[in-house]
Formats: C-alpha cells, sequence, structure tokens
C-alpha cells in the first residue's frame, strides 16, 4: 500500500520519486564512520522512525495539486495508524515527513547566524532528538536529488546550523554577547591598520549584533573596503 505512492515522477529531481527514495536510504546507509554525520547518526537511540520518514517523505507528491510535505504527513499519520506503531514513533515519522524541506530551505535562504534565525529554527524543531534526525535526513534529501546536489557551502552551512542550534536547545546560548564589547574590540582590532577612525567608527556602528558576533575583523576590513568602492560607484 506504501509502495504504490512512491512511483510518481518529479520534475524538480533527476530520478523518479521511487529511485530517489531508495537514493535517500542509500545515502543513510553510507554515512561515514568518524565523520560529522556519521557521529550523528551513532548518537540516535533509535533510528526506525528516521528510515520510515525516509520512504514516505514524498508519498504526498501523488497529488500535483497538494503541498506534498502536508499530504505526505497525513498519509504516513495513516500509514503508521494502520501498522499499529507507537505514538511516540508516528509523531517522530508524521513530524519529519512535513518538516522535511525545512532545515533545507533555512541553510539555503536564511542567515544562519543572525541568532533570531536560530531561534526560529529551534521553535520549530523543538527537543535535540528531532534536530539530529532532521540534519541527517536533510543531507540525505538533498544528495539524493542529483549526483552533486550536495555542495561544501550547504555542508558548512547545515553543520553550522546544527550547532547554534543544538547548543540552543541545551541552554548554552553563546552566541548572543553585549555587541558593544564587541563594537569596542573590533575598533581597537582594526585601528591597528591605516584607517580613518572616524569613518571606521562609523561603520562599525552600523552593523547588526549577529555580524559582529561572528565575522572575522580582517572580513570586516576587506567588506569595508568593499562597500567604500559601491559607495564610489565602482564594481565589487
Amino acid at each position: 500500500e506504501a509502495c504504490r505512492y512512491l512511483v510518481p515522477r518529479d520534475a524538480v529531481h533527476e530520478f523518479t520519486v521511487f529511485e530517489h527514495t531508495m537514493r535517500v536510504v542509500r545515502y543513510l546507509d553510507t554515512l561515514p564512520p568518524g565523520s560529522f554525520l556519521g557521529d550523528l547518526k551513532d548518537s540516535v537511540n533509535d533510528l526506525d522512525p528516521l528510515y520510515l520518514a525516509a520512504l514516505l517523505h514524498d508519498v504526498g507528491k501523488i497529488s500535483p495539486e497538494a503541498n506534498h510535505s502536508a499530504l505526505g504527513a497525513e498519509i504516513a499519520h495513516t500509514i503508521c495508524v494502520n501498522w499499529g506503531l507507537a505514538i511516540g514513533i508516528r509523531e517522530i515519522v508524521e513530524w519529519l515527513v512535513a518538516e522535511h524541506l525545512t532545515m533545507a530551505k533555512f541553510i539555503r535562504v536564511r542567515d544562519i547566524m543572525n541568532p533570531q534565525t536560530v531561534k526560529e529554527f529551534a521553535t520549530i524543531v523543538g527537543d535535540l532528538n528531532r534536530l539530529t534526525l532532521l540534519t541527517l535526513f536533510t543531507f540525505a534529501d538533498v544528495s539524493a536529488v542529483a549526483d552533486g546536489a550536495w555542495t561544501p557551502a550547504q555542508d558548512t552551512f547545515l553543520r553550522e546550523l546544527f550547532v547554534r542550534t543544538d547548543a540552543l536547545l541545551r541552554g548554552e546560548d553563546h552566541f548572543s554577547p553585549d555587541p558593544a564589547v564587541y563594537r569596542q574590540r573590533l575598533l581597537r582590532q582594526l585601528k591597528s591598520q591605516k584607517e580613518d577612525a572616524e569613518a571606521l567608527k562609523a561603520f562599525v556602528e552600523s552593523l547588526p549584533s549577529y555580524y559582529l558576533t561572528s565575522t572575522h575583523p580582517e572580513v570586516i576590513r576587506l567588506h569595508m573596503a568593499f562597500v567604500r568602492k559601491a559607495t564610489a560607484g565602482e564594481p565589487t
């Protein structure tokens, strides 16, 4: 019954939905031990909900008019109930199917260095187990779209979003220090080079707090040079 939902072809993917689903499972199976994602997988007590969600995540594509994540979660609910699965497992499977695109969207279009972005994502995830499962699933799902679909940039952003969200959920939100302290520190570091003091101060004070706390001083210096060129009408 479940497998008949996995046949439709999706124009966004290189493979049929069925082929894509099998590739997702293969990527989960072959995570290298000792790697960031491999260690995450080893930390999970029960991988069954992850694999079941992987098999069901695109079943909602049976209806081209529907939101496939939402419809897929409904179908997953029915399947889990029919199979007599425990409520805890059923809830995780339904949630993973419903949110299986969420983390990929965050690392693609959101500023993950912004504490507000991390707080919003943490609210969606809710707990450490779901964070871990969604991180593993996101890698496998995107990788299975086509060869080369997973990029080094995505890998970096996925890990960064996981680390920041994990810290927030554990109550270790050390990514929101006093921006005034950072501004003073940056001014001292940047003044060691020949810079216009007033222009430097104005530039640093114009920067948002999350940028100050997550960007290396030399990168800020480079950005300041870019802004100076752009203001003068020079392409950068």
